[in-house]
């Protein structure tokens, strides 16, 4: 192991096959190139800087639970996906978010930039819960119902709380 316990282990450091690189508080940083794994990981807090890929032909990415601040993917500070709640899953730009009501917004299914994107289980009575929407703005407006499922663009987009819809 090549081992920077509180620094940086930067590009041009050759690791050999079979050895690991552990940075214990401070970075691993390829300024151009490739952080390649092929049969280890790339840890939490290792960051990839601009100009580098982070290449793994053989492992996982490995994500914690979604909540406003961690275990989501994002393009320019908005998430594209995540799976914040209970069964939940969110694909697209600003798909989803994150002040729903966990107990009473599961098993949702969001593909599409906005898609979902209202969504609370706040409506007295009701619960947001399996709902699909497929395409941009799909169900966006959708704060209460449950069991929707509407597939193209603003399919269903100004549906606050309706229940079993299809279009």
């Amino acid at each position: 192991n090549i081992s920077a316990t509180a620094g940086s282990v930067s590009a041009g450091t050759t690791v050999v096959a079979g050895t690991g690189i552990t940075a214990t508080t401070g970075n691993i940083v390829a300024t151009t190139g490739n952080i390649n794994s092929t049969n280890g990981s790339v840890s939490a807090n290792t960051t990839v800087t601009a100009g580098t890929n982070l290449v793994s032909t053989a492992g996982n990415l490995l994500l914690p639970t979604t909540t406003a601040t961690v275990g989501q993917i994002q393009i320019n500070a908005s998430p594209v996906l995540h799976s914040y709640g209970t069964g939940n899953f969110f694909l697209g730009a600003s798909a989803g978010n994150f002040t729903l009501t966990t107990a009473n917004s599961a098993y949702n299914v969001s593909v599409g930039a906005l898609t979902l994107s209202s969504l609370t289980g706040d409506v007295v009575g009701k619960t947001a819960n399996r709902n699909t929407a497929v395409g941009y703005s799909a169900l966006r407006f959708n704060t209460g119902g449950k069991e929707n499922t509407m597939c193209g663009y603003k399919a269903g987009y100004g549906m606050t709380d309706g229940e079993a819809n299809s279009g």
